[in-house]
């Protein structure tokens, strides 16, 4: 409509000498839009953008309407078709448009009374919602309940809200201490990246090994969040690894994403996510084995049937702290 209509110099002319027009940016000013948004869905039964809005003197919209074309199109009629019609309504039957206005306005205020009540509603519910998430809250392990662990994103996300609306860091620690188990658990691939489905222990350590899509795009946005408030370099990794697993191994050759990645490999869950001492002994020099084997905690017993899941339990600048003190030792 700014091409078709608002650069046009006749358009302008009218404008100009019958209305006062003022444009708004929806992206900057949402509240406004809201208001006027919700006047066109109760005049035309419709929305959507770009908002035409006629108000009368005292800003209560009388008529509104999305887009307008520079000319009559497909029974729509023409900006400047409307903009005509309006001026004569305003000026020789301003009754209709006060009524108009009037109906609008009754409509408006209980419409934006009911969110009001529906606010209070939900402020009333913060309590009882506080105190479920702190009764099932696993405060050394994080997460939610014993065990299976499942990644409960929707728990994690009213973490982060309720640590925002009540500016209080306990939510946000709560939120932090699961994440980061998760991170440095077996449920998170530490090689390739992504989560997997849920763990069947408390420590976050061994995973059930299927990979879903939804799973991963939930917690992908947890980790934006957690990042945003904490700049947390383990968690900007984490979320790093996790797209790039999601756009190397889950992305079909037509740009489409599968929908889960099975558990299963050579007939046997988790069996490509697993590695023998003797596997991993042969793979490495003796340097290197004896690092990856303190950091990723592999055993000869393994986790899982013989087998170990990688996990740590240390930051990386922790663990390699202590390395050099025990070299110097």
């Amino acid at each position: 409509m700014e091409k078709e209509s608002f650069e046009d110099i006749e358009t302008a002319k009218i404008l100009n000498q019958n209305f006062i027009s003022i444009k708004v940016d929806r992206e900057e000013r949402p509240d406004i839009d809201s208001i006027y948004m919700a006047s066109i869905q109760m005049i035309s039964g419709g929305g959507g953008w770009p908002a035409s809005i006629f108000m009368n003197s005292e800003g209560v919209p009388f008529y509104a309407g999305t887009y307008f074309p520079k000319f009559d199109r497909h029974n729509i009629p023409a900006f400047r078709s409307v903009l005509a019609k309006i001026i004569e309504i305003y000026q020789t039957n301003r009754k209709s448009v006060n009524e108009h206005s009037s109906v609008v306005y009754d409509g408006l205020k209980s419409f934006f009374d009911n969110i009001s009540k529906n606010e209070i509603a939900l402020n009333n519910l913060y309590p009882k919602i506080q105190k479920q998430i702190k009764d099932t809250f696993d405060y050394e392990k994080g997460g939610f309940g014993n065990f299976p662990k499942f990644p409960e994103t929707s728990k994690l996300e009213i973490l982060f809200m309720l640590g925002k609306k009540l500016r209080s860091n306990e939510y946000y620690d709560m939120g932090q201490l699961t994440l980061g188990s998760m991170i440095n658990g077996g449920v998170f691939d530490q090689l390739s990246g992504g989560f997997s489905r849920y763990s069947t222990d408390r420590d976050w350590k061994v995973p059930h090994f299927e990979k879903m899509l939804y799973d991963n795009a939930l917690i992908l946005n947890i980790l934006c969040f957690s990042f945003m408030i904490t700049k947390n370099k383990q968690i900007r990794k984490a979320l790093d690894q996790t797209v790039d697993f999601l756009e190397k191994e889950m992305k079909s050759e037509e740009n489409l994403f599968y929908s889960t990645q099975d558990a299963d490999s050579e007939g046997k869950e988790g069996e490509y996510y697993t590695w023998s001492f003797e596997e991993l002994e042969n793979i490495f020099s003796k340097d290197i084995f004896e690092i990856i084997k303190d950091y990723w905690n592999i055993t000869k017993d393994g986790d899982l049937d013989k087998k170990n899941i990688l996990y740590v339990t240390k930051s990386l600048r922790i663990f390699l702290k202590q390395k050099i003190f025990l070299k110097k030792s």
